[in-house]
């Protein structure tokens, strides 16, 4: 049996910088890459797609 290791789900936001913030300050995240309608965070295994 295959196991997941990893898993990237994408979240739809609609306060982007806001939601950096969240991830950042609260769950301990960083970003990795951020755009007008997008950004990539992650922390460990974990990470998560936020789009607006």
């Amino acid at each position: 049996m295959t196991y997941l290791k990893q898993i990237t789900p994408f979240v739809l936001v609609s306060d982007l910088e806001q939601t950096i913030e969240f991830f950042e300050d609260i769950l301990g995240f960083k970003c990795g890459f951020q755009a007008e309608n997008y950004a990539f965070v992650h922390r460990e295994n974990v990470a998560c797609d936020c789009w607006k």
